[in-house]
């Protein structure tokens, strides 16, 4: 099994460690997951653990029945497509909102990222591709400064993340993907939020 990632708080630690294995398809849908074992591998008590389980069953990783044992939430085949309709009007909504206020800073950003992508594509590298594709459009929902906004999306990619990792629905972005975000830094470059938030619709609309 995998190290846990050295983070703040024993919490912290039991929370990413969980959420990383999940969403990998380390820990599969409907496995029980046992507190003891969870926090004899991070190196912390079983109270933080059972605090992170709390916080992944809000998230929708995990599923807490009454007077049973917590596991890892199970997963359906349409889960993809269910996934991306809410979380593609959000990257939307928050491409609208970013936009006017996006700084050179930040279309260097896109611009330097989406080169990569098309040399991980090239590679044939599709998970590395995905992973520069979230952080590409990463850039706006951090820009658009609504905690709110950006705590679903977040929520909502985590999910998505591993619902392609069990089902191998998504490769990674194409040479279509790294135009439509072309159009999406033109936009951002104009400060156009209704064109930035349209060409993000288009984006995950083809998905």
């Amino acid at each position: 099994m995998r190290k846990p990632p050295a983070v703040k708080s024993a919490r912290d630690t039991a929370y990413e460690y969980l959420k990383s294995s999940i969403v990998a398809g380390e820990l599969k849908p409907d496995e029980i997951i046992d507190d003891a074992e969870i926090a004899a591998i991070c190196g912390i008590s079983r109270t933080p653990v059972r605090e992170a389980l709390i916080q992944l069953e809000k998230v929708g990783l995990i599923v807490a029945a009454p007077r049973r044992r917590p596991a890892v939430a199970p997963s359906r085949g349409d889960d993809v497509e269910q996934i991306l309709a809410p979380l593609g009007a959000l990257q939307a909504l928050a491409a609208r909102l970013a936009a006017p206020a996006a700084t050179e800073s930040d279309v260097a950003r896109m611009t330097d990222i989406n080169q990569r992508i098309i040399h991980a594509a090239e590679a044939s590298e599709w998970a590395e591709a995905a992973v520069l594709d979230m952080e590409f459009h990463g850039v706006l929902v951090q820009r658009s400064e609504n905690r709110f906004l950006i705590a679903e999306v977040e929520n909502l990619q985590t999910l998505f993340t591993r619902a392609t990792t069990l089902y191998m629905r998504n490769r990674g972005p194409d040479q279509n993907s790294v135009q439509e975000h072309e159009a999406i830094i033109g936009a951002v470059r104009k400060k156009d939020g209704s064109l930035a938030g349209e060409a993000t619709a288009k984006n995950f609309g083809r998905r």
